[in-house]
Parts: C-alpha cells; sequence; structure tokens
C-alpha cells in the first residue's frame, strides 16, 4: 500500500470516527479494551486524530506555577492553590471556549508538569505525587465533551531527574509502600515511568472516557518507556501516544504522534515552522508553539501577534502538520486580555479559511500540490490541497516584493482551470503562463492584510503531465546500500535514495529513460530533514538538502554536453522544481549533478523525482 493509500484510509477512518459525536466516541473508548487483541494499527490510531472536519489542538498549562515566571512555584502547596482557584472562582469554560474558537478537536492538559509540582488534578488512589480534592479534569472533561472536544493528558517521564525543589514533591515512599516493592521513583527514572507513571495511566484510562491519550515529556529510556506504553495500548489500542520527539521516524512501536516543539529553532521567515520538522510529511506530527511568551500564565499580559498565528497554523497545516496551541490560563481559567484577542481574530480566519484549512493535505508532498515555501519575487507560500486532488490552495504569507500584485509560482506542470479568492462568487482573477511559471494577478490583499494570510483557490484539470517512469534505470555515483538509487523514482513516497555520508562532491544520479524525450523541468522532492543548519536539540543530518546543481543531457549516456540549466535549490521542505526553461531536446539520458549540500558532509537524499514532458 503506498503512503497516498494509507492517508486516504485514514481520512475515511478519521471522518467516520469523529462524525459519531461525543457520547458514542465516549462509548467507543470504553469498549475499546475488549477488542484489545485486535490491536490498532498506528495507522488506525492515527485516523482518529488526524480527523477530516478539524485540525487544531489546544496545549495548556495550569499548576502550582500559574502566575510566575519559570523556576519558582506560586502556591507551595495543593491547599494553597485550591484555595486560590475557589476564589477565582477557576471554570474550564474559558479554555473550552478557546478551543471552540480555535477549531480545535482536542485540548492537551499539563498539570503533571516539572514546574507546577507534578500535580494530578484528578482523583487518584495512587499515592507518589500531590492531588487535588477538587477534580479539574473531571470538570474540563465534561465541558469539553458537550462541545465535541476531547482531552489529551501530559505525563512527565523525567522527573526524577529534576532539581531538588521539584522532587520535593515525589513521595518515593509512600508509593514505594503502596506497591510493596523495593523501588525509587524519586530518584530513579526508570522506576518513575516503568511503575508509577504506569500506574497513573491506567487508572486514568478506567476513570476518564473523554480522554483520548497522553503527551509524553521527557521520555528518555527506552526499555522502560516501551513497557509502559504498550500497556497503554494493552489496555486500550485507540489510545495516542504524542511524545516531543527529534528524530525522523517514531522511537517506540507504541508511539503515535510526533510533538515537535519550537525549541532554540532559527526560522527563516520567522513562521515557518514546518521547516522546523523533521518527519515525513504526514507521519502523525504536532507542531507546538506559544501564543503568547511562555508555555504557562506567568501573572503578565504579555503581547500576541494574531498575524503571526496565523502564518504558523498555516505553515504547520502546509506541512501536514496539526498546529497546537500553546495559551497558558490563569488561575481562574481563563485568558489574559491580549491572548482573548488573538483567538478573537484567529476564529475570524479559521471560518473565512475553512475550506482551506479543514479536510485538506498538505500541498508539495506525497499527494502533489503546489510548491511551499519561497517562489518568485521575494513571496512565502503554504500549500494545501483537497482530497479530490483538483483543488489547491495557496496561502501568500509573505507578498511579492516588487510586484504586490503579481504572484509568480512554478506550475509543476499543472494545467490550471481556475483561479479564484475562496468563495469567492465573482469570474475569478486572472492568471497566465510563463514558461514554466503561473503568473496570478492579485485583485486583493484584504485577507492578508486582516489575518496575513492571502489565501488564492486554484482548480487544475487532474495531476500535472509527467513523462512514465517505466523502464527507467537509474544509477547514482555514491550510493547508501540501505538506500539504492532506485527509490528515487519508485512510486513510494515513504523510500529514499541516499549517498554515503561524506561522501565526495559532486554526486551524479543518471537517469536513462530507456528512450528519446525532451523534458522541461524536474520536480524533486528530498527526504524531510530540517532546512536548518545550527540548532540546539537537532540531529545531525539537519541541513543536508541540495544547494548547488546542474543538469546535463546525453544521447548515448557516454558523452555528455555542457550544462543545459544550473542554479541553487532553497534550503526549504516540500518539492523544488528545477526548471529547463528550453527542453532538453530529444534525449534518452537525463544527469543531474549535485554540487554541495548546506550542512557541506556529502549527503543526499532525494525521495521522489519527476520529470515534466514537452
Amino acid at each position: 500500500m503506498t503512503r497516498s493509500d494509507r492517508q486516504a484510509t485514514l481520512v475515511i477512518l478519521g471522518l467516520s470516527f469523529f462524525l459519531i459525536g461525543p457520547g458514542m466516541g465516549a462509548a467507543l473508548f470504553a469498549q475499546a479494551g475488549q477488542a484489545a487483541s485486535a490491536a490498532l494499527k498506528r495507522e488506525e490510531r492515527l485516523a482518529e486524530w488526524y480527523n477530516a472536519d478539524s485540525k487544531g489542538g489546544l496545549f495548556v498549562h495550569w499548576g502550582l506555577g500559574t502566575g510566575k515566571a519559570p523556576g519558582s512555584l506560586m502556591y507551595p502547596t495543593v491547599k494553597a492553590f485550591e484555595e486560590a482557584t475557589a476564589a477565582a472562582h477557576w471554570s474550564p469554560q474559558p479554555m473550552v471556549d478557546a478551543a471552540v474558537k480555535l477549531h480545535c478537536k482536542y485540548i492537551v492538559w499539563a498539570t503533571m508538569h516539572v514546574e507546577h509540582g507534578l500535580i494530578r488534578t484528578w482523583k487518584s488512589k495512587i499515592p507518589g505525587t500531590p492531588v487535588t480534592q477538587r477534580d479539574y479534569l473531571g470538570e474540563l472533561c465534561q465541558a469539553a465533551a458537550a462541545k465535541g472536544i476531547r482531552i489529551v493528558v501530559y505525563i512527565s517521564g523525567d522527573a526524577a531527574l529534576q532539581k531538588a525543589d521539584v522532587k520535593s514533591f515525589i513521595d518515593g515512599a509512600a508509593y514505594a509502600t503502596y506497591k510493596k516493592l523495593n523501588i525509587d521513583i524519586k530518584n530513579k527514572n526508570s522506576d518513575w515511568v516503568r511503575y508509577f507513571v504506569k500506574d497513573v495511566m491506567l487508572e486514568m484510562m478506567d476513570n476518564y472516557p473523554n480522554v483520548i491519550g497522553f503527551w509524553c515529556d521527557g521520555w528518555n529510556l527506552r526499555s522502560a518507556d516501551t513497557a509502559t506504553l504498550a500497556a497503554v495500548h494493552a489496555k486500550n489500542p485507540h489510545y495516542l501516544i504524542f511524545r516531543n520527539e527529534y528524530s525522523n521516524h517514531p522511537t517506540y512501536n507504541d508511539e503515535d504522534v510526533m510533538g515537535v516543539e519550537p525549541f532554540a529553532k532559527i526560522l527563516s521567515p520567522a513562521f515557518d515552522k514546518a521547516s522546523a520538522m523533521y518527519v515525513p510529511s504526514g507521519n502523525g506530527v504536532e507542531g507546538s508553539f506559544l501564543i503568547s511568551a511562555e508555555w504557562w500564565h506567568t501573572g503578565k499580559d504579555y503581547s500576541a501577534d494574531p498575524k503571526w498565528c496565523v502564518k504558523m497554523a498555516a505553515s504547520a497545516l502546509g506541512g501536514n502538520a496539526i498546529p497546537c496551541y500553546a495559551e497558558g490560563p490563569s488561575i481562574s481559567g481563563a485568558f489574559v486580555p491580549t491572548v482573548n484577542a488573538t483567538n478573537d481574530v484567529m476564529k475570524k480566519f479559521f471560518d473565512y479559511a475553512s475550506a482551506a484549512i479543514n479536510n485538506v493535505w498538505g500541498g508539495g508532498y506525497s499527494h502533489g500540490g503546489f510548491k511551499p515555501g519561497t517562489i518568485g519575487d521575494g513571496a512565502y507560500v503554504a500549500t494545501t490541497m483537497n482530497k479530490d486532488g483538483n483543488t489547491h490552495y495557496i496561502h501568500v504569507l509573505k507578498m511579492p516584493v516588487t510586484h504586490p500584485d503579481q504572484l509568480l509560482m512554478p506550475a509543476l506542470g499543472y494545467k490550471i482551470t481556475g483561479v479564484r479568492l475562496p468563495g469567492s462568487a465573482d469570474k475569478g482573477l486572472t492568471y497566465s503562463y510563463m514558461g514554466d511559471n503561473v503568473m496570478i494577478r492579485l485583485d486583493s490583499r484584504s485577507a492578508f492584510d486582516t489575518y496575513g494570510d492571502e489565501i488564492i483557490e486554484v482548480t487544475t484539470a487532474g495531476k500535472p503531465d509527467l513523462l512514465s517512469r517505466t523502464g527507467w534505470r537509474i544509477t547514482a555515483s555514491n550510493v547508501d546500500s540501505s538506500h539504492p538509487a532506485a527509490n528515487a523514482t519508485d512510486p513510494v513516497f515513504d523510500t529514499y535514495y541516499s549517498s554515503k555520508s561524506g561522501a565526495a562532491m559532486p554526486v551524479e544520479l543518471t537517469i536513462d529513460m530507456g528512450g528519446d524525450n525532451d523534458i522541461y523541468g524536474i520536480n524533486l522532492s528530498q527526504y524531510e530533514g530540517r532546512a536548518l543548519t545550527t540548532a540546539r536539540y537537532y540531529p545531525d543530518n539537519e541541513g543536508t538538502r541540495i544547494k548547488d546543481y546542474a543538469i546535463y543531457t546525453s544521447s548515448d549516456g557516454v558523452s555528455w554536453a555542457a550544462p543545459l540549466v544550473s542554479g541553487v535549490l532553497a534550503n526549504e521542505r516540500g518539492v523544488q522544481e528545477i526548471p529547463v526553461p528550453q527542453g532538453t531536446g530529444r534525449r534518452r539520458y537525463l544527469k543531474l549533478k549535485i554540487l554541495s549540500n548546506y550542512k557541506g558532509n556529502g549527503v543526499v537524499q532525494i525521495t521522489d523525482l519527476e520529470l515534466l514532458k514537452k
């Protein structure tokens, strides 16, 4: 099954799940334990998260640290905390209302956090960390269920490695007595995760049917982590496991969603969330980012930029990720004025942009679609596409510089049949082909000025006119045996060609097309490494994208003429187009010579290579 087939299956499963409603959904999850023997595949679990009708999450940090800056606690005891919530008339409703405004389908409830005293704000009979008398989680679940919103609970995995004032909240002796085992959850991470965290999770699964999964932070011990997560899915195979992870694939079998946080990122443009990601598109990604200055309320009303938030959301959705908005409520559960104002603007945007953000795939990846990132005249776009494959949305996040009324973008071989503003009943926008590009006349920028995202709807007649790859033979001058050259042109988007690490540049890929053809462009998709070249936490192969290249042709595969075209590819995610304006002429052999990459380590990784025929 190809990735396209799998994702189509996900959409059908996700749509059917979320159309049954919160009441039936709770029943489904309650019954799931009975079907544990037929454990769900990860793709099926993701279908219940990556749903068709809404894409978004609200990340809520709240607890003993609410009202103070990181590194200190506002409330030294659970009693003081509960007294403060009662005096402030705490309610879950502002959080649910915010989730509705942001078109979110889930809320991440983060109170069991090292910066919040590891407080459990739900009913529990398990000793070990503070537990509130009031069932805040239960009240949140009830309010959220009324709006069809589910809950994901944050679980800290590295508490035993934290500083002394955090460890003081852990009663290891009480838990060891409760378990009747010689274990130390206060000082041993493996005991913390393998015993205490597992007990907390399994107990919660019995008590809270509106909880659909866990968001795992600081889980770095493979043996203990794997055992605990396996126990979760053995009890309920529908539960989703979110994990803040920085490798390119799930590390554990029972891990589902990558929670990509904005740690130490250097983005250019500043809203380019997708370029900070390091996972294959559609691989179950949650892109979390802060609406204001901190993950939780620190007692200040920080400024927030609604346009930047809209751009971050569009960039994440264009990169096949779910945007998750981090907003810290005050002790009352309400948000500060700037956050509320931002949510109001974003609600208006999501209402306006509904067709372009719901029930869509990110464009420029496994399903096709237009190129995201930098296009002509300094414009910057994210792209999404309808599941029908013929309706595309260009999110203009940065306007063209010299001619703001002219958007020039690669056509990628698509036959365009119409261009208009979303929801517009007029005759549409003027467009014309200019070589391998299409120029769209921007008659309006009102949405850009209001929200920071001018959306253009483009309809096409089927997929691009590509040269059939049947009978091709592709070779490379340097090959990692685990990733052969043929992977660059096979129909499976997940596989990729790779040179060996440290390969001497240039690296050459030669295609024998099996006959003479006139080619006027190459659509090139690279393995999904990050665009960044220096940043804390990120893996070694970031920045390995192709930089300088040249294209050659030959009639016999032996004698090669001077390069037809050479240039520099942007250090960005998504499909890249290499145009050959005059065409190759009728030649049988085509060579892509990679002269350098952005990291300078010789690594070339290509997941898909398409040729546009004359």
